[in-house]
């Protein structure tokens, strides 16, 4: 997709733009998706992902840029031209490398977005030295846990109660390097 001549490009992919985009969806493959570091212009759009993937617990704008200024908390983004696809948000401690965060862009959905952004992370907690990657999710969310479950995490326990809104278990998963 290519951005209008009208359109910043950081304007590009927030829900009020979308329609200019519409026309034109990612490939089933996700196209021509890059992953890279999350960066200051990509903010306005992952705030906006955000709310619309997860509404009354959605991380601010804030949360994110704040993440961007320590190297303990990196964070990468699928990009599909100037437009987040998704991302992704992780803490690295010592050894172990804990996902915070991931999301698709409702519009890029079943494309492999999530598991490009996955494997990235994977490669980069390898790089790091990581020997162990973490991570929560909703007892109900199966398709994530089927994608995760797909790349070799398993589930060593969960948090009854974790999630608000509604209030749900949270499955806890691990990956050995």
């Amino acid at each position: 997709m290519k951005p209008r001549n009208d359109q910043e490009p950081a304007d590009l992919c927030l829900p009020e733009a979308r329609s200019a985009i519409a026309d034109s969806p990612p490939e089933k493959n996700g196209g021509d998706i890059r992953i890279l570091p999350m960066e200051p212009a990509h903010l306005d759009q992952v705030a906006a992902i955000e709310r619309l993937c997860f509404t009354s617990t959605a991380w601010s704008r804030e949360t994110f840029a704040k993440g961007l200024t320590s190297p303990q908390y990196p964070a990468f983004c699928a990009m599909d031209g100037a437009c987040v696809a998704g991302y992704i948000c992780l803490s690295v401690l010592f050894e172990e490398i804990n996902i915070d965060n991931i999301a698709t862009a409702p519009s890029y959905r079943r494309r492999g977005i999530g598991q490009a952004l996955l494997l990235h992370a994977i490669g980069y907690a390898g790089q790091v030295g990581g020997a162990l990657m973490t991570l929560e999710v909703r007892s109900s969310n199966e398709a994530a846990r089927r994608l995760y479950q797909k790349f070799g995490f398993f589930e060593v326990g969960r948090r009854k109660n974790y999630y608000t809104h509604p209030r749900e278990d949270a499955i806890l998963m691990n990956l050995e390097l």
